[in-house]
């Protein structure tokens, strides 16, 4: 009996062995698991961070578009209004001219030279 209980303290033995490391790597196991669960909730949180910027970044671009869109309709309307203005000059200009020019010359001469013209090309 000796024998046998030698060889069931040896297993015995190896068994214990076989449990402490299987525990051990249990236990490692469990803090990779809990390291790997801090690490997701790192993670979540960063990732909710960004979409979060990333709406923030969407709403403030909308905005310069909206912004730009109103700067290029006032800057279309000071222009067409700037045109304008210098048509409206630029006739102003002309007629005073054309006063100066009218008013060296004889008025109803210039009014018959100008029908005799108009009425020789038509």
């Amino acid at each position: 009996m000796t024998r046998l209980q030698a060889q069931a303290e040896s297993k015995a033995t190896s068994q214990d062995d076989e449990l402490r490391r299987l525990k051990a790597q249990v236990e490692e196991l469990s803090r990779q698991v809990q390291e790997l669960n801090g690490l997701k909730a790192r993670l979540t949180h960063e990732n909710f961070e960004l979409h979060r910027q990333v709406q923030e970044l969407d709403s403030n671009n909308a905005a310069l578009a909206k912004a730009r869109a109103q700067l290029q309709q006032q800057l279309d309307d000071a222009k067409a209004k700037l045109d304008e203005e210098s048509m409206v000059g630029t006739l102003l200009y002309y007629r005073l001219e054309w006063d100066s020019v009218c008013s060296s010359f004889d008025l109803p001469a210039v009014n018959s030279i100008l029908f005799v013209f108009v009425y020789s090309i038509s």
